[in-house]
Formats: structure tokens, sequence, C-alpha cells
């Protein structure tokens, strides 16, 4: 039998391989329609990280809601171990270290598939 750490690690391997699945197979569905999922699945995740996690988006600056993002996956879920984000008048760069995800987008890139429903996009 597994132990607690063994499920979790199971757990993560679970959830990368869905994700892999679902994002190839909406990919190889619809090619590069599928890059208009991205705000679609964005909202999906902004409305549970409201629900669940407690994030305030009523009302507060652009800035402070993709900090507080990037406190919850860093600090609440673990996503990656960093997150940084400097913005410009039009432009918004972000800096994630070592996302857990990331081996699944290499291999969604290696596939053919542009990354589109990552978190972080």
């Amino acid at each position: 039998m597994a132990t607690e750490e063994e499920k979790k690690r199971n757990l993560a391997r679970i959830n990368a391989m869905i994700i892999y699945g679902l994002e190839k197979g909406l990919w190889d569905l619809l090619g590069e329609s599928a890059l208009a999922m991205s705000a679609t699945v964005g909202v999906g995740m902004l409305e549970k990280l409201e629900q669940t996690m407690g994030l305030e988006i009523a009302g507060e600056e652009p800035q402070d809601i993709l900090t507080e993002i990037g406190r919850i996956f860093v600090d609440e879920i673990g996503i990656a171990v960093k997150f940084d984000i400097t913005t410009t008048e039009d432009k918004v760069d972000f800096v994630v270290e070592k996302c857990v995800l990331l081996n699944v987008e290499k291999d969604l890139v290696a596939a053919g598939v542009k990354p589109f429903m990552c978190p972080y996009l």
C-alpha cells in the first residue's frame, strides 16, 4: 500500500495526465481555435479561487489581484515556488519558478500543442 507521500505524488501524476489529456484532446479537436478557450478557462479558475481560496476581485486593482493569485498558487496550493509580476503600460510579465506543471506543458509543446490552459496564462 502506498504511503501518504506516495499518494500525494500519485495524485499529482494523475492530475497531470488529466490536464495533458484534456488539453491535447481539445487541441486535436479544435486546433488553434482552442487558444480562444484561455479566457474562459481563466474566468472559471477565478470563480473557483473566489469561492474556495478567498480571492477578492471586485473593486481591487489588477496588479493586486495578480499578486494575490501568485501568492495563492505558491503559498496555498504549491504549484510553484516563486511567482513575480512586473507590469508596464501595455505588458505584464510573469516569472514562475519550478512550476509543477512545467513537464506537462513541455510534453504538450513537443506534441505540437500551443499552451492555452496554463493557470499562469
